[in-house]
């Protein structure tokens, strides 16, 4: 019986070898070719790999571009915590959580994308552990809203759930404003886009507070 309980661990520990490793090479994939590069033939190529025995861990390319959406937004949830851990002032908190997410678009521009990749495809629906990563997201902002509420920096009706998707939304909106008009931003303004984002950060929080 040990025996048998021995052998079944091991094939478990290789299984999950081989499917981090099928995972790690579909990243590779999608490092030189974007994400809509992506395909099972490319990943079976890159990991030396049968096509059919990708198969016997991802049904499709969609499934494996999931699980990497999932650990794109576990990583930015952990740079979310480092931005903020030095912080005692929740105000000063969502400061620091917001200069990171543009620091993230900067440094990790592929899992930037994964991170709001299934927000922005109807058809591709979001559950199970995909799902769960974008709901420990919104409570971690929840949660420092909720504290700035309680020490009356915000406005005691407000909404700390919809503010924190207001603030994703406006978030995304303006990143995506200076990654297309970025020469005009600098020439009509007479300001570099980190100005713009700071006034944008003064702004969005201004209007919750009290």
């Amino acid at each position: 019986m040990e025996r048998k309980s021995t052998t079944k661990a091991r094939r478990e520990r290789e299984k999950l070898i081989r499917k981090r490793h099928i995972l790690d090479c579909a990243e590779a994939v999608m490092e030189r070719e974007g994400i809509f590069g992506l395909s099972m033939d490319a990943v079976a190529k890159e990991a030396e790999l049968a096509k059919g025995t990708l198969y016997l861990y991802f049904k499709n390319k969609e499934e494996i571009i999931a699980q990497l959406s999932t650990k794109a937004r576990q990583f930015l949830l952990k740079a979310f915590h480092e931005a903020t851990a030095s912080q005692n002032d929740p105000l000063q908190k969502l400061e620091a959580l917001l200069w990171s997410v543009i620091r993230f678009k900067q440094q990790h521009p592929l899992y930037n994308e994964l991170v709001s990749l299934f927000e922005g495809h109807r058809n591709h629906p979001e559950d199970g552990e995909l799902l769960q990563s974008s709901m420990n997201i919104t409570a971690f902002v929840v949660s420092i809203v909720d504290q700035a509420k309680n020490q009356g920096h915000f406005r005691p009706d407000l909404n700390a759930t919809e503010f924190s998707y207001l603030l994703w939304g406006a978030t995304i909106g303006i990143l995506q404003l200076i990654e297309s008009r970025q020469q005009v931003i600098t020439d009509h303004l007479q300001q570099d886009t980190e100005h713009l984002f700071a006034h944008y950060i003064q702004i969005i929080l201004r209007g919750a507070q009290k």
